[in-house]
């Protein structure tokens, strides 16, 4: 049980210190994984905070509704 409590701990301790700080284009400092992160550069996707990252996801999906919804409009003419 012991080894249990101390492989958590080790888990804890290796996580902990795989974050990297970035600076987000609105001003923040942000902590993210270091594996994540290289994931991210590697697929050339925007390293952005939690809140710009939700902004744009609404954004997109007000713009993809706007655009089904004129779609709708148009077949029923």
């Amino acid at each position: 049980m012991m080894s249990g409590i101390m492989h958590n701990y080790a888990v804890f301790s290796e996580s902990a210190m795989d974050f990297t700080k970035i600076y987000c284009n609105c001003g923040r400092f942000v902590d993210i994984d270091s594996k994540a992160l290289l994931l991210k550069q590697l697929l050339h996707k925007p390293i952005e905070c939690s809140h710009c990252r939700n902004f744009r996801i609404s954004q997109e999906l007000a713009s993809f509704n706007e655009a089904r919804d004129s779609e709708e409009v148009i077949a029923y003419y």
